[in-house]
């Protein structure tokens, strides 16, 4: 670390935490801070980026656990600010970055010639008379995903048990949400949690972000980076930019609740036998849709069944984020990252666990066991949901 500090530009106010740090800046006073100016910012990233590079050629040959650890970890959340610059540029710029590649850029829209209407339901361990436990977390003598770093939200394996329950196969589509619309269900206050309909009246909440009605032609649409999609065009599209709020409304509507996370880490893990549903093969990750690679979302009939867990619930990692309905606590005996010490604790006791991965991240990010966690509000994001009973 000595090695890489920056001598050229030292730590004045222009680069201190007292302009950077998210923990520290409220989001209202971000506004009004007098910002560095980009040249400066592009020097000073010529720089160190620089230096990286030489250091890395300086230990590539006696790379240490902990030299890796901090590469890897600096990578990912790098990588968790290209997810956060995807969505805000979506929110914000109403503007489509792929469209700058060296390559055509077409709306990543395939139109299914079959709606499915409803949820499929899975029974697990339906016939079973008690309580199936397993192991809920990272365990390093357990598991082995090759070049995965664990964060601290994860450590802390411990026995857990699962009660039988019942769980959609796939997430929720466009069209089945659509459905709870039609029904009115932002206005039946029934199906809503009282912070619910606080958060939805206060905000005059009537339907999911991005959809819009269009009287030229009598239809709805969501925003797809400044584009208009047809939401007939993406029925058996899993749901996503929607709240915890509404994503709970939904499963009262239909009779159900949200999965656990325990029970999502019983299916993601086969009751903590593989590492990934499918088994544990690293190389079908690639399978995934992770990684930036399609653009977005796809629906839930490109599902490729050798991705399934052997129940045969579908896209348990990859396409979107899953809420759970749990709010995120810290494991048993939890020790805070030296590294990155916001990583977890900030969240505890009120953001909701979200898993699973997302077509915006990288797969050598997503495990079975990694946590994400994002405010019960949060609608920018790319987020749905499964069913559970």
């Amino acid at each position: 670390l000595r090695y890489i500090t920056n001598d050229t530009y030292p730590r004045t106010s222009l680069f201190t935490n007292d302009i950077y740090d998210s923990h520290i800046i409220p989001l209202d006073e971000r506004w009004s801070i007098p910002y560095v100016d980009f040249k400066t910012i592009e020097d000073y990233y010529d720089v160190n980026n620089t230096k990286i590079i030489e250091f890395l050629e300086l230990v590539k040959y006696n790379l240490t656990s902990a030299h890796y650890y901090m590469i890897m970890f600096v990578l990912l959340h790098i990588h968790m600010h290209l997810e956060s610059f995807l969505f805000t540029t979506q929110l914000v710029y109403k503007e489509n970055p792929f469209k700058y590649k060296c390559l055509k850029y077409t709306l990543p829209i395939k139109k299914d010639i079959k709606c499915i209407e409803s949820l499929e339901f899975i029974s697990i361990n339906n016939n079973i008379q008690f309580e199936q436990w397993f192991w809920q977390g990272h365990n390093y003598g357990r598991t082995n995903c090759s070049n995965k770093i664990v964060f601290d939200n994860e450590i802390g394996s411990h026995f857990n048990k699962i009660k039988p329950f019942k769980v959609s196969k796939t997430l929720v589509t466009t069209y089945m949400f659509l459905q709870f619309y039609l029904d009115e269900g932002y206005t039946k206050d029934i199906y809503w949690s009282k912070r619910g309909i606080i958060w939805k009246k206060k905000n005059c909440i009537t339907m999911p972000l991005y959809w819009h009605y269009r009287s030229k032609d009598k239809e709805l649409y969501t925003n797809y980076f400044g584009d208009n999609i047809n939401l007939k065009d993406i029925y058996n599209y899993p749901i996503i930019h929607i709240s915890w709020y509404e994503a709970e409304a939904y499963c009262n509507w239909i009779g159900g609740r949200l999965l656990t996370e325990s029970e999502w880490e019983y299916l993601s893990t086969n009751k903590s036998k593989t590492q990934y549903p499918w088994g544990n093969s690293e190389d079908l990750l690639k399978k995934c849709n992770l990684n930036y690679e399609k653009e977005w979302i796809t629906s839930i009939l490109d599902n490729d069944p050798i991705l399934n867990n052997k129940y045969g619930v579908e896209q348990l990692i990859g396409n979107c984020w899953e809420w759970c309905s749990n709010v995120i606590y810290p494991y048993p005996d939890f020790n805070i990252d030296p590294l990155y010490r916001e990583m977890s604790y900030t969240s505890f006791g009120f953001k909701k666990i979200c898993r699973g991965g997302a077509w915006c991240v990288p797969d050598y990010l997503i495990t079975s066991t990694y946590r994400n966690a994002q405010a019960p509000e949060c609608r920018k994001q790319y987020i749905g949901f499964r069913v559970a009973i």
